[in-house]
């Protein structure tokens, strides 16, 4: 029960975070909706890096895993010309380990 509303609560929050970046950003030069839930999503799961399976499990699945997108970034990756597409893809992966890095480093 928990983790469907923690999934609901997090999706409703990531699609206006998406919504709201490409209203006010040109989305067609970087994807900053989806780019911004990413990062968000992996500092706070790394932010559950000393906690129960249980809080990970109905946090980390529930809420962070409807926050993030997989299937966004690879559709956004898809459509990019190859150049735009790497950086957007290298940019992804990067910041999103270092933010995962740093959450648990602050949990630590």
């Amino acid at each position: 029960m928990f983790v469907a509303i923690g999934f609901v609560l997090c999706a409703m929050s990531a699609t206006m975070v998406r919504v709201l970046a490409a209203k006010h950003l040109d989305k067609t030069v970087f994807p900053f909706g989806t780019f911004a839930v990413n990062i968000l999503g992996s500092f706070a799961l790394g932010l559950l890096g000393g906690a129960s399976d249980t809080v990970v499990t109905v946090i980390g699945v529930g809420a962070l895993g409807s926050l993030t997108t997989f299937s966004s970034i690879n559709v956004e990756i898809v459509r990019r010309r190859c150049l735009s597409a790497f950086v957007y893809l290298a940019l992804s992966i990067v910041c999103g380990v270092l933010a995962a890095w740093l959450g648990l480093q602050i949990s630590s």
